[in-house]
């Protein structure tokens, strides 16, 4: 099957596949400083990372067979819940254990989007179409570990260490949202759009009243004096 490339397909496709990495590599500058929040040692901090490693390569044998019987779309949907989810946890977290918690969490939920995301490149495009997609998935996907620890370190110096899993958390729900589909984001998103525009509504209508005024007042002496307007 053959398609025409979808432009943006390969951003999406690429933070979804970005969402496990840019999770391990992110929260590394903010380590000590979480460790002394939780009153953890450097070696138990390092569990954070074994822990979520440890779900993240496991589950990667599970997603592709999930996805396969109950559809790429659902199990995206519920990965990248699932992250935004354990993303929070983990910023809400008060002990170690809490944190390794929702870790492992994180790590059962990141790997979804690297093999779905292919499989979807598979499903849906051949040939020629699927391996551009597939560079440009792969290049922007490379892009992650560079820009991940600058992120997290920006996010920790300016936010604390908590800010850096509420970014995770808000990177997750804006995933979950992009993989709805469109014709329940319309749906969801009408009234919200309404709104929006409804300044705009008012100013039009109160423009055209004004025109209209203006035009009774120009027409008014013409029509006094016998006279059509011109």
């Amino acid at each position: 099957m053959t398609r025409t490339v979808v432009p943006g397909l390969a951003l999406m496709l690429a933070a979804l596949s970005t969402l496990g990495p840019f999770s391990i590599d992110t929260f590394l500058p903010a380590m000590g400083a979480i460790g002394t929040a939780l009153e953890a040692s450097p070696l138990e901090m390092q569990q954070a990372l074994s822990v979520y490693l440890f779900f993240y390569g496991g589950m990667m044998l599970w997603h592709g067979s999930i996805s396969d019987a109950m559809g790429r779309r659902p199990v995206l949907m519920v990965a990248t819940g699932l992250f935004a989810c354990a993303s929070i946890g983990c910023m809400l977290a008060q002990s170690l254990g809490q944190l390794l918690l929702f870790r492992a969490l994180q790590g059962v939920c990141g790997g979804a989007g690297l093999i779905v995301g292919r499989a979807i490149i598979r499903d849906t495009f051949d040939g020629h179409d699927a391996q551009r997609l597939m560079s440009q998935v792969t290049m922007l996907f490379s892009l992650s570990p560079a820009l991940a620890p600058v992120i997290g370190g920006w996010l920790y110096g300016a936010f604390g260490w908590r800010s850096i899993f509420a970014f995770m958390a808000l990177v997750g729900l804006v995933l979950f949202v992009l993989c709805w589909p469109l014709a329940i984001l319309a749906l969801i998103a009408w009234p919200f759009v309404w709104l929006l525009s409804l300044p705009f509504r008012l100013v039009g209508i109160t423009i055209s009243a004004v025109f209209e005024f203006l035009r009774a007042l120009l027409y008014l002496p013409a029509r006094l004096l016998g006279a059509r307007p011109a």
